[in-house]
This record gives C-alpha cells, structure tokens and sequence, in this order.
C-alpha cells in the first residue's frame, strides 16, 4: 500500500503507462508502443519528478558531519567522550537522488522529523552516491535492483541499533531477505513501531 499521496500518484501513473503502452502496441504495433515509452523517458528527463520541499528538521548530513554528529567520532576517526548535551539518538536515510522510492519516502521522514525531533533524537539523511564509503561501511547496496534504498538506521550514541529494511546477514535466507527488503512498508507507522520513537522520544 503507497504510503503517501506522491507514491500513490507515481504507482497509479506507472499503471498508467504500462496500460497504455500495451493497448498502443496490440491495437497499433510496436512502433507506436516504443514510440510512446520514448516520449515518456524524454519528458521525465526534461521535468523530473521534484523531491518535497515542504517543512522538515531533516539535515542533509555531508560524510564529515556524519561522522562527527551521528557516529560521535573525531577528525582522527576515534570515538570521541559521549556528550550529555549531545543527541542521544539519530534517525538517518541512506538516499540517492536517482531512486524514485527514495522521493517518495522523503516527506514521511520531513513529517516524522516534525513530530518526533527532540534533544534527544534527531533526523538527517545522506546521499550514499556523493559519499559511497558510508554505503560500503554500512552494506548499503547502490544497485538499483537491490532493493536497499532508502535504508533507515537508527543509532544510539554512534552505533547502529536498528534498520529498515532489516539486514539479514545468513546465506541460507537470501531469498527471505531479498523479500523483506522489497516489501517492508515504507510508511510512518513502520518507522514508529520499529524504531519505537515514541519511547525514545519522551511523546506521551
């Protein structure tokens, strides 16, 4: 089920599309199917698809302020003394600007940001193609066919507590993993229940 109005757009769209192109290729050929699929591709390269500009406390994380905020290390890349005034918590997207359901997922975590920021827990988010050796470091795949992105981790103190999708490191359940990663619900209720934010946020 779409978890927001852009993704149930962009699902009845691709429908759409698919519908289209099949009734143009069994009533007019293939030329006017391939001709059509053409035109799309061209028009979504002219006029993307936007990402949400509305409100949110999501900071787009560059790797050096990764490192030092979220993972709590020095420039020498030691685990600095925990910080009593910094966040405890940190919620961040693993992202790349090319994946639609990275777009997609992007206003549920602005609106999570908004309710659930505290002194406690912050949102941010980082671009695993701009800065690839977070992507390796945390076995974050890039190919589009992975099904890993948008990855969300939750840290404690610098360490990673929790993910979505969950990362399943047994070769025996490949084929188990691989579904859990396409069919985990990218909604906010999925994030709320699994990070437990209201918990470690202090929301009544």
């Amino acid at each position: 089920m779409a978890s927001t109005a852009e993704e149930l757009s962009s699902v009845m769209i691709l429908y759409a599309k698919v519908l289209t192109t099949w009734s143009l290729y069994s009533h007019f050929g293939l030329w006017w199917a391939a001709l059509y699929l053409c035109g799309w591709f061209l028009l979504s390269s002219v006029v993307p698809q936007p990402w949400y500009r509305g409100p949110s406390r999501v900071a787009e994380l560059t790797e050096s302020a990764f490192r030092s905020k979220v993972q709590q290390k020095s420039s020498q890349n030691k685990i600095v003394e925990i910080d009593p005034a910094e966040p405890k918590y940190w919620v961040v997207m693993l992202y790349a600007n090319w994946s639609i359901t990275c777009l997609n997922f992007e206003a549920v975590l602005a609106h999570l940001s908004l309710d659930y920021t505290t002194d406690q827990v912050k949102f941010g988010k980082i671009d695993v193609d701009v800065f690839s050796d977070v992507a390796q470091e945390f076995a974050v795949s890039r190919d589009p066919a992975s099904f890993d992105l948008p990855t969300l981790i939750l840290f404690q103190h610098g360490l990673e507590i929790h993910r979505l999708p969950e990362l399943s490191l047994q070769q025996d359940q490949q084929a188990k993993d691989t579904i859990t990663r396409l069919g985990w619900s990218k909604s906010s209720s999925t994030v709320i229940r699994a990070f437990q934010l209201d918990k470690i946020s202090g929301k009544p």
